[in-house]
């Protein structure tokens, strides 16, 4: 495995322009109001970045437990900087986490750079008892689950077929609702989505799907 750290060091807090287009963008919002909705006592967040889901959660709740898991140094030491969220530096494959020690874990944009997904889902699994993706990079129809190093960019990525991932997800557990969120505030269940959509295969149009569910125990 490539050492990808790097590539998320060298980034600069409230200053970055993917994050800044999608700040308001409805899927965290949804994700907020499923932990209040859900009465969720503990979260784990893979790559939380600048933790805006985290501190809307925070701000409302002082009886929840937060805590980030990231390879960079720059997100962690900016965690830090915000009470109650606890920050552990760790790779989405090897979660520094006792088994089942949390309720729900977390990523948004994050599966997408995996290193390797099906160990990342394995690891998942076993840290959690339940899940909530937020997925921006997938495809319908074609792409595979195949993590590739980008050199340039010094990261790895993932072009997801959506089935593929939703197989592997089943492995390990049962996923409840599949819904895509776009940036107009719309939402629609995944399979309304795919039948209206049959002949297109995109990949970051501004939508993001949410996988919703839980582990076998």
């Amino acid at each position: 495995m490539k050492n990808y750290n790097k590539k998320w060091n060298n980034y600069e807090i409230e200053n970055i322009k993917w994050i800044n287009l999608n700040k308001d963008h409805l899927c965290r919002y949804k994700f907020v109001d499923y932990v209040e909705k859900e009465n969720i006592k503990d979260i784990v967040e893979v790559g939380g970045g600048e933790l805006i889901e985290a501190r809307k959660i925070l701000s409302n709740n002082y009886n929840i437990s937060y805590v980030v898991v990231d390879v960079s140094d720059t997100f962690l030491d900016f965690a830090k900087t915000i009470d109650r969220v606890e920050g552990i530096k760790g790779d989405m494959i090897n979660i520094p986490l006792k088994d089942k020690q949390v309720d729900l874990i977390y990523c948004s944009s994050v599966l997408e750079h995996s290193p390797d997904i099906r160990k990342t889902i394995k690891e998942m699994s076993r840290i959690s008892n339940r899940f909530y993706f937020n997925m921006f990079k997938w495809k319908m129809k074609t792409g595979d689950l195949i993590s590739v190093f980008r050199h340039k960019k010094q990261y790895y990525s993932t072009t997801f077929n959506i089935d593929a991932l939703i197989s592997l997800i089943r492995e390990y557990g049962n996923i409840d609702k599949l819904i895509v969120y776009d940036r107009e505030k719309v939402e629609e269940k995944f399979s309304s989505y795919r039948e209206n959509n049959v002949d297109i295969d995109i990949n970051r149009n501004g939508k993001y799907l949410a996988i919703i569910g839980s582990w076998v125990a």
